[in-house]
């Protein structure tokens, strides 16, 4: 019996294994949580509600504070401010039958709790990452600065990441920060640009000495104008955002048996018009303010191929294929993309969570049905991430050269 002895349901000792696989991917896939520190409690640690609460800054005043051997001095008032940050309970997870076991000789079973632990990861460090690059300090472009995303495009090396952006933020978080320990996440294309940035002898150097420190946080590569540099496939982007192309693409998904879905290699479009192979399509809707459910699931793929209104893409979902099933009407567009990096550093946010840990819990597995024919995976999570300072989080907005 596969589900029983491999599922988790016949041992502790077997649960064990599976919430070290758990978390071990969540660790692993940390990305925007790297930003957060837990927050001090003052409210009773099981409330939905937790308050933080800081005092104003006392005026330094050297002349009005000279002493007199005749006269008090008059002290400073104490103001103090607070806000607040409310948990969300968060639970999600897969049903496995006992067919995609039993036709699989390849002890895929022991792949579920990973599944899991990957869901967990993206869907709690998902919070983390809508509080991070939804602050208010934003600029748009680099050596040339736009007044918002949409009017930047690939096109422009002015818009693109470059050395720029980390002498400006050096300037305002460096300013600001007490915290001198600094990171910035951004994806691969971002890092690209900045690798090809036309400061050489100042990128020639980012890499560590003997003296650095070492590597402190996941996907870390080098540092920058005293900035740890973490490239991360989960940093965030605004796919299709940008400037639209010379030759646009602007069509919908179309019905197919096959095509769509998350695991396949091509996508039917309603027309193919000015589609071919090399370029990048975005399927879904397009983030225009924050981010949702829906706007996650937007992806990117290659075009490899152009069969009529069959085309074969590669993208970021297992194997080269799509990552996220689409509906029929879905938007299929060409603009270009606008990637986002996130400087700040490891207490910039606050998390606050109970129950269940940080990183949430895995379940023990169940089987359900008639036949007990089903093997249920799921996870729990109690939590959330907050932005109480907004002097402690600058985003950059860019364009890239290759996407």
């Amino acid at each position: 019996m596969p589900i029983q002895t491999s599922a988790g349901t016949a041992t502790a000792g077997i649960f064990t294994q599976n919430e070290v696989k758990y978390m071990k991917t969540i660790w692993k896939m940390r990305t925007y949580d790297q930003f957060a520190a837990p927050i001090e409690k003052t409210f009773e640690p099981k409330g939905v509600t937790v308050q933080r609460t800081w005092l104003a800054k006392l005026q330094p005043r050297p002349t009005a504070a000279l002493g007199s051997e005749t006269a008090d001095f008059d002290p400073q008032t104490v103001r103090d401010y607070s806000s607040t940050l409310s948990k969300v309970y968060l639970n999600d997870g897969l049903k496995a039958h006992d067919l995609l076991i039993l036709k699989n000789s390849l002890g895929i079973e022991k792949e579920l709790p990973r599944l899991v632990g990957e869901l967990a990861a993206e869907t709690i460090d998902a919070l983390a990452r809508q509080a991070a690059t939804q602050g208010n300090l934003v600029t748009y472009g680099g050596s040339t600065t736009a007044t918002a995303r949409s009017g930047m495009g690939a096109g422009t090396a002015g818009y693109r990441m470059s050395v720029d952006v980390f002498t400006r933020v050096r300037g305002y978080l460096g300013s600001w920060m007490q915290d001198d320990n600094l990171l910035a996440v951004m994806d691969n294309w971002a890092y690209a640009d900045l690798l090809n940035t036309s400061s050489s002898v100042i990128t020639n150097r980012m890499q560590y000495a003997d003296n650095s420190g070492g590597i402190l946080f996941n996907y870390e590569l080098g540092t920058l104008a005293g900035i740890r540099i973490v490239v991360s496939p989960l940093a965030k982007a605004f796919y299709g955002a940008g400037n639209a192309n010379a030759s646009v693409v602007n069509t919908t998904l179309a019905t197919s048996t096959t095509a769509n879905k998350a695991g396949s290699t091509t996508v039917e479009v309603a027309a193919n018009t000015n589609i071919v192979a090399g370029m990048w399509l975005t399927l879904g809707n397009v983030q225009t303010s924050t981010e949702s459910d829906a706007t996650i699931i937007t992806e990117i793929v290659l075009v490899a191929s152009v069969s009529a209104t069959t085309i074969t893409v590669v993208g970021s979902g297992a194997g080269g294929t799509l990552k996220y099933d689409h509906a029929v009407g879905d938007t299929v567009k060409n603009p270009d993309t606008i990637h986002c990096t996130i400087f700040g550093s490891s207490d910039s946010m606050a998390v606050a969570f109970d129950g269940f840990g940080r990183y949430g819990k895995l379940v023990e597995p169940f089987q359900d049905g008639k036949a007990k024919q089903w093997t249920n995976w799921a996870f729990k999570y109690y939590g959330q991430y907050k932005l109480f300072d907004q002097s402690k989080i600058y985003r950059s907005e860019n364009s890239a050269s290759q996407q």
